[in-house]
């Protein structure tokens, strides 16, 4: 709940959906070692509490929206989260928005 209400739904626009991967992937820049205060191997359980993929799966629908030319967060970072959410049981959708970079989406 949140603010007294149910969260039913939810819009993710070239998301961070798993943070060892952003790493990994150098998606922004690695950042995602910044905001964690160390890397996945020394900060492991805080990667589990906050990396979205590990939260599968969540009972709330989603879609996750991805620009065909974002360099900056690749679709392809997003497949796996909808895939896994799928598997899981989630209704999780996955768009990509055509001919669009990340800041046009």
């Amino acid at each position: 709940e949140l603010h007294g209400g149910t969260v039913r739904g939810v819009a993710a626009l070239a998301a961070v959906v798993d943070l060892a991967d952003s790493i990994s992937c150098d998606i922004c820049g690695g950042n995602a070692t910044n905001l964690m205060l160390g890397n996945p191997v020394d900060q492991a359980s805080a990667y589990a509490q906050a990396s979205p993929i590990h939260l599968l799966p969540t009972g709330v629908p989603s879609i996750n929206v991805a620009g065909q030319y974002d360099d900056t967060m690749p679709p392809t970072h997003t497949r796996p989260y909808v895939e896994q959410a799928q598997k899981l049981g989630d209704h999780a959708e996955w768009m990509q928005v055509n001919d669009v970079g990340h800041y046009e989406l």
